[in-house]
C-alpha cells in the first residue's frame, strides 16, 4: 500500500515470487507493474465573454477563445429577459470565431436607454460551456411612428388631426412656415402636384400623439391627404414616419 502522495512521474513496482498464494497453495510468480502518475485533474477552462461595443442596436462581443456554433445561436441570447426580436442577426466577425456581432432589426425597439444582454449556453469549439453572463448594453428606439387611425376632419373648425402611435414632432421644429404643408385631393389613386385651390395650412399644432393642421378655404366631396413637403415628422428618437402614400389608407380622409 502506498501511504503518501506520489510526485508526478513514472513508477515501477516489482513483486517477488511467492508473494501470495491461492487456496491450493500455488505461489505467485515474480511480476512488476508500471504506474504513470499525472497532474491532479483540473476542470476545463471556461470561455469568458465581454462586451466590446454597444451602439445603434449593434452589440459586439469578444470571447477568450474560439467558439462553437452555439455562440451565434440567437436562442442563447436574451434582451432584458426576452428573446431577441425576430429578424435579429448574429455572426462571427472572422475566421478566428472569437468575436460575435449581434444586430437588432429596424422597427424592433421602442425605447431608448440601458438594457441587459444575457449570454447563456454558449460553448467553445471543445464543447466547454461558458458561465451565464449579463452584459450591460444600450438600446435605441428604432421604430418609426405610424398613423393608428384615419385622420379626424372637422369641417366646422377646419382642422385635420392625425393620431400617431407615439408622440411626434416636426424635424425642423418649424411650425410657422406653413407653406411646407398642403391639402391635396386624391384622384385615381394619385394626388398633386398642386394643393386644393383656395386652401392653405395656417396652423400646425402638436399635442401628445396628435398632429393637427388648421386650414382656410373649403373642401368639396372627395378623398384628401395632407402632405408635408420639405419637412419630416419624427418621434423623440428621430425616427421618420413612413413615406406618406395614398396606399396607406390611414393617411386619407373623406369629405362627404
Amino acid at each position: 500500500r502506498v501511504t503518501k502522495d506520489l510526485l508526478v512521474g513514472t513508477y515501477n513496482f516489482s513483486f517477488p515470487a511467492g508473494l501470495v498464494k491461492d487456496d491450493h497453495g500455488n505461489k505467485s510468480a515474480a511480476f512488476s507493474v508500471t504506474v504513470n502518475v499525472g497532474a491532479t485533474p483540473t476542470s476545463p477552462v471556461k470561455p469568458v465573454v465581454s462586451l466590446i461595443s454597444s451602439a445603434n442596436n449593434v452589440f459586439k462581443l469578444k470571447f477568450t477563445e474560439e467558439m462553437g456554433s452555439s455562440a451565434v445561436n440567437l436562442a442563447n441570447y436574451k434582451l432584458d429577459g426576452n428573446a431577441l426580436p425576430a429578424g435579429t442577426t448574429a455572426y462571427f466577425d472572422d475566421a478566428d470565431k472569437d468575436s460575435v456581432t449581434i444586430t437588432l432589426p429596424a422597427n424592433s425597439i421602442t425605447i431608448t436607454g440601458p438594457a441587459i444582454l444575457t449570454v447563456s449556453n454558449v460553448a467553445d469549439k471543445f464543447g466547454v460551456v461558458a458561465l451565464t453572463t449579463n452584459l450591460p448594453v444600450n438600446i435605441v428606439d428604432n421604430t418609426a411612428p405610424t398613423v393608428v387611425s384615419a385622420p379626424a376632419h372637422n369641417a366646422t373648425a377646419k382642422t385635420i388631426t392625425y393620431t400617431f402611435s407615439e408622440p411626434v414632432k416636426l424635424l425642423s421644429g418649424d411650425t410657422t412656415n406653413h407653406s411646407k404643408y398642403g391639402i391635396y385631393k386624391v384622384t385615381d389613386g394619385d394626388y398633386g402636384p398642386d394643393v386644393v385651390a383656395g386652401t392653405s395650412i395656417v396652423l400646425v399644432t402638436m399635442t401628445g400623439n396628435s398632429l393637427t393642421f388648421t386650414y382656410t378655404g373649403s373642401l368639396t366631396s372627395g378623398t384628401y391627404i395632407v402632405d408635408a413637403w420639405g419637412d419630416k415628422i419624427v418621434d423623440a428618437a428621430g425616427n421618420v414616419i413612413a413615406n406618406i402614400d395614398v396606399d396607406a389608407t390611414n393617411y386619407l380622409f373623406t369629405v362627404n
